[in-house]
């Protein structure tokens, strides 16, 4: 919450070292927990330091502290046009191999005719071979036809894994300028609903292999609200490269600007957001409706503690534990569960009438039927 700026000595600007500036532009960093060789700690993804050949690609670079960087090959790009927003290189804990995420382009390069997308690339071993990537995806926002690929276009997509769960944070540019004359310009204090950029939650499962889940995106609920009129960040939002989870919550620091994207002058500032953990979503009945239920997959039992991620301050919720058939098992039926009444937290502990825990289960493969009324049911885990 409380930063100070180092002088790090390191760029001169304005004829002074005095400041805390390094030399990568765009720069997306990560520290890379498996990395051996000091030298190669820390792995970036940047724009070229020269940019007059190769002014919209990704160059790599390595660093042992963060601050004094050294280029992979050579400082040569790396990867094609269009990547000139905050790229982002990754190692995929799951996967065993690097990403390199940036921006790329379906039309001619620059002004009107230029529909933004994006790029998913793989590497095995950036430290061995930077050059060795592989594109994996490339893609647009164009479920809606041609039309939607000028009003909505993707400016960034970072990666994060949490739980299990490939999260993609994506600022997407909503009713841009340079593809669709403007009705709503000039700089002032209103909050305007066109030349905006929004930060969205996408989520995936298995890898680059199966597409991202773009509903929150498509139902127009971004995952920062931009600020009302008069807010340093009613118009643009920029999330950081990643989520910190610190002290049972997620804070997403991010960029917000008070003008649209080709409405001057910018005046950027900082603003962090903060998310209960792993709150990102959840389930619910409809309200004020009779209890509503829902059945996990089938999954083996290898824990004793069920902790569930529940809202029910107006309501409670119930826990059913089933066999692999549906059938209630002995115990830990509805009518031997404890409500969870007017209860909220992140790790409520269901118990049944002669069952403190489900170690007399363990091993099993079971599902959970789960009733709430009037509740929210974020997350589960077994313990």
């Amino acid at each position: 919450m409380h930063w100070r700026k180092p002088n790090l000595g390191l760029r001169e600007f304005k004829g002074s070292k005095e400041n805390n500036l390094f030399d990568h532009q765009g720069c997306g960093w990560f520290l890379d927990p498996h990395e051996t060789d000091p030298a190669h700690k820390y792995k970036s993804a940047h724009r070229p330091l020269d940019s007059s050949s190769h002014p919209h690609a990704a160059c790599l670079a390595h660093s042992s502290d963060g601050l004094r960087w050294h280029e992979y090959n050579q400082g040569r790009p790396v990867t094609g046009r269009a990547a000139d927003t905050l790229n982002q290189i990754v190692l995929d804990e799951r996967a065993q191999v690097y990403r390199l995420f940036t921006r790329t382009d379906f039309g001619a390069g620059g002004g009107p005719t230029e529909l933004r997308g994006a790029r998913e690339m793989i590497n095995p071993d950036v430290k061995a071979d930077p050059t060795n990537w592989k594109t994996v995806r490339n893609w647009i926002f164009d479920r809606e036809g041609s039309a939607e690929a000028k009003r909505r276009q993707i400016h960034t997509v970072n990666f994060w894994q949490h739980e299990g769960i490939d999260f993609g944070l994506m600022v997407v540019m909503e009713w841009p300028t340079f593809n669709i004359p403007q009705v709503e310009v000039g700089d002032d204090r209103r909050r305007h609903e066109r030349d905006v950029w929004n930060c969205y939650l996408a989520t995936r499962r298995g890898g680059h292999a199966c597409d991202w889940d773009l509903t929150w995106i498509y139902a127009e609920r971004p995952l920062i609200p931009r600020g009302p009129d008069g807010t340093f960040d009613k118009d643009m939002i920029h999330n950081a490269a990643t989520i910190v989870t610190w002290q049972d919550e997620h804070w997403l620091y991010y960029t917000g600007w008070p003008n649209g994207h080709m409405r001057h002058p910018y005046l950027p500032a900082i603003g962090l957001a903060k998310l209960p953990l792993d709150r990102f979503v959840y389930l619910e009945p409809w309200k004020n409706a009779e209890p509503g239920w829902l059945i996990t997959k089938p999954f083996k039992l290898e824990g004793d503690r069920l902790e569930l991620n529940a809202d029910a301050r107006d309501g409670w919720l119930a826990i059913e534990v089933l066999d692999v058939d549906d059938n209630p098992l002995p115990g830990f039926t509805r009518e031997e569960s404890t409500r969870l009444e007017a209860a909220d937290g992140l790790r409520l502990a269901p118990r049944w009438r002669d069952q403190a825990d489900l170690a007399g289960l363990r091993g099993r493969i079971v599902r959970l039927k789960v009733y709430l009324k009037r509740a929210q049911l974020f997350a589960f885990q077994v313990k």
